[in-house]
């Protein structure tokens, strides 16, 4: 037992061996393909450094997200805390995925198997992945179902599961680097990112200035914090999906609006020179 802020609540480190079994797979793989298996690969170039520290950040953020305190205050007592780890689960894990890991390591497999190339040029088009992932996301916090994915462990992996796989969806049209399934171009990436704030803003919005409890887990669940009651946590959790989410997808959006302003200045350079030579 861990006492927190005055109140006595079971605090465990949920470690599962699946988890960590998948994250020893995904290294093993990921450093074997980065090194000696990498001749291999057609098109394969070094990795660099930059990529392989996100490749370890995506890791460690599941880790974060699934194995420590913070997975069990989600599950069992605040429904704020169930915002951070969706916020890690949806807006870091995924991006940080998709930077770390190069386009030639995923080839061999996409290319290789007509159908999973087929599947992934309709699943990773702009309109698909942004309708997929928000509705997942939408109907998973009806309470029904919410409820369902507190009460039944198998609900709960597969909501998780779900959330995850239509999260890189998501992210795909901005970060892809197959040319097979390629990215969005930075101004229609603009727009993407800009629309991405509104389904998370507006539901944010809705569990922030509801004033009832909507999640009996979280209404019957002991006080962590006895000032923070079940409408002022889930207050607390809609203020973290609608500010916090919105800040971290408008720093997608300044990112790709400096890559793509540089990236046009490098290429107006030459002509400028160009002309005043003449």
């Amino acid at each position: 037992m861990a006492e927190m802020f005055g109140a006595q609540v079971p605090l465990r480190w949920p470690i599962e061996p699946s988890i960590v079994l998948i994250t020893l797979l995904l290294l093993g793989a990921y450093f074997a393909a980065a090194t000696r298996w990498r001749a291999r690969f057609p098109d394969s170039l070094p990795v660099p450094p930059g990529r392989i520290v996100a490749f370890l950040a995506a890791l460690a953020t599941l880790q974060l997200a699934l194995q420590t305190p913070l997975a069990d205050l989600s599950d069992y007592y605040l429904f704020s805390a169930h915002m951070v780890e969706h916020m890690l689960l949806t807006l870091v894990f995924p991006p940080l995925l998709l930077i770390g890991v190069p386009g030639w390591m995923l080839r061999p497999v996409i290319v290789r198997f007509p159908v999973l190339l087929t599947l992934g040029r309709i699943l990773t088009q702009p309109l698909v992945a942004y309708a997929v992932f928000n509705a997942a996301f939408l109907v998973y916090h009806l309470p029904t179902f919410y409820d369902l994915s507190l009460s039944s462990p198998l609900a709960h992996i597969f909501f998780h599961q779900l959330f995850i796989a239509t999260a890189i969806l998501t992210w795909w049209p901005v970060l892809s680097q197959l040319r097979e399934l390629p990215p969005l171009s930075p101004p229609s990436q603009l727009i993407y990112l800009f629309a991405q704030t509104f389904p998370s803003g507006i539901l944010g919005a809705l569990f922030a200035f509801s004033g009832t409890a909507l999640y009996r887990q979280y209404a019957d669940a002991p006080r962590v914090w006895t000032a923070l009651t079940p409408v002022a946590d889930q207050e607390l959790g809609g203020v973290i999906m609608w500010v916090i989410g919105g800040t971290l997808l408008l720093g997608a959006f300044v990112i790709v609006f400096l890559r793509w302003a540089l990236a046009s200045e490098a290429q107006d350079r030459p002509r400028y020179r160009g002309a005043s030579g003449r």
